[in-house]
């Protein structure tokens, strides 16, 4: 990730931006792990096949991610899970 002169963010300057957002936001602090939920939960939503949400997640077996992204309001991995 990149700042606007083009310098690389650390790690560090990302977990404070993340925090400061979610302090902004009234959010409590879970740290830069939930943008990773996030962008999964979303991807289950919008109806992505649970196999590429295990892919980008990096979950080595594939029932992890229905059971942590089939609750997001019945996204991908019911789907998949009905279709069986």
């Amino acid at each position: 990730m990149l700042m606007a002169a083009g310098r690389s963010l650390s790690q560090k300057m990302i977990q404070r931006r993340v925090r400061r957002a979610a302090e902004r936001a009234g959010l409590p602090q879970q740290g830069v792990h939930i943008l990773r939920h996030t962008f999964c939960s979303h991807l289950s939503m919008k109806g992505a096949p649970v196999a590429a949400i295990q892919a980008l997640a990096g979950h080595a077996d594939l029932s992890t991610t229905p059971a942590v992204y089939a609750p997001e309001s019945g996204g991908a991995a019911e789907r998949d899970r009905a279709t069986r």
